[in-house]
């Protein structure tokens, strides 16, 4: 996982000066294909569905091969002078387990504040009332989905192979991650988008919508 700084800035630990002007943003990207990530969903997807006992809706399963944090100040208003603070990458992983792809926004991935040291965090009400612009935060997945055929496919072939398709032996004969089925799964607001060109992010012009899905610290 590695975190990106978009734009020069004078940087004071996790603190960045700003003084005028700007678009900065920050990413911080979790490349899962880097563990054959698609390749292991296909070899036991057929598995997980059995233990989901789902047949109606598999088309709808999506394989994450990418999860990108991204964090802006798009304002281009003058800012006031202050320090904006973001948290290390590492506060991303949710887990202790070195297996484990467990990732999600830490309680205060930045703030902002008048001491260069950032003991003294500005609320988002006084950062408001001083000038400074909100902070905006985004998640962005990217993956795949197949439809039924695909998944029929790979059924007989395993079949015809020997193996088992409701099991995970393809996947553990093959040395993949293995997926597990959590069961304290918690819903959270989304939005699918095709039509967005590159780079893909969220664009703003929806005030209600960023506040819907959580965009504003």
């Amino acid at each position: 996982m590695e975190m990106h700084q978009m734009n020069c800035c004078q940087i004071c630990g996790f603190g960045m000066t700003l003084t005028g002007p700007i678009f900065s943003g920050l990413n911080c990207d979790s490349p899962f294909w880097e563990h054959r990530i698609t390749k292991a969903w296909l070899a036991q997807a057929n598995c997980i569905f059995a233990e989901l006992e789902e047949t109606a809706h598999i088309e709808d399963y999506v394989c994450i091969y990418t999860a990108k944090f991204t964090l802006r100040i798009a304002d281009e208003r003058d800012i006031p002078e202050g320090y904006l603070f973001v948290c290390p990458p590492q506060d991303f992983h949710t887990n202790t387990k070195h297996h484990a792809n467990l990732y999600q926004w830490p309680a205060c991935p930045a703030y902002w504040s008048l001491n260069p040291s950032g003991a003294a965090r500005l609320s988002t009400e006084d950062a408001n009332n001083l000038g400074f612009p909100a902070i905006h935060i985004e998640t962005l997945m990217l993956g795949d989905s197949w439809d039924h055929s695909v998944y029929k496919g790979l059924r007989q072939f395993h079949e015809g192979k020997g193996f088992n398709p409701e099991s995970q032996e393809v996947a553990r004969q093959l040395g993949y991650l293995l997926f597990e089925v959590l069961g304290d799964c918690v819903p959270f607001p989304a939005r699918k988008v095709n039509d967005w060109s590159y780079p893909r992010r969220c664009k703003q012009d929806d005030t209600a919508l960023c506040r819907l899905l959580g965009h504003y610290l």
